[in-house]
């Protein structure tokens, strides 16, 4: 795609309609998370009052990883 952009997503009526499945997945995220070998790369935490900045630097490819929008902050 233009700009290496791209778009994923499920069809949701399909995928809540196999609980094992979801299951399976939630447990696989939960253990390899405790264990440390699924790790979100968080690149910017911002307070959420900065979302227009954070949509900013996504946009200009500003930061590689996630954004975290805090509303603590």
């Amino acid at each position: 795609m233009q700009k290496s952009q791209t778009m994923t997503g499920i069809y949701l009526p399909v995928f809540l309609g196999k609980p094992d499945l979801i299951r399976a997945g939630l447990a696989f995220l939960v253990n390899h998370s405790n264990d440390g070998t699924v790790r979100a790369n968080v690149s910017l935490v911002l307070p959420l009052s900065q979302a227009a900045e954070a949509h900013r630097l996504l946009e200009e490819r500003q930061v590689v990883g996630a954004v975290v929008l805090d509303p603590r902050r």
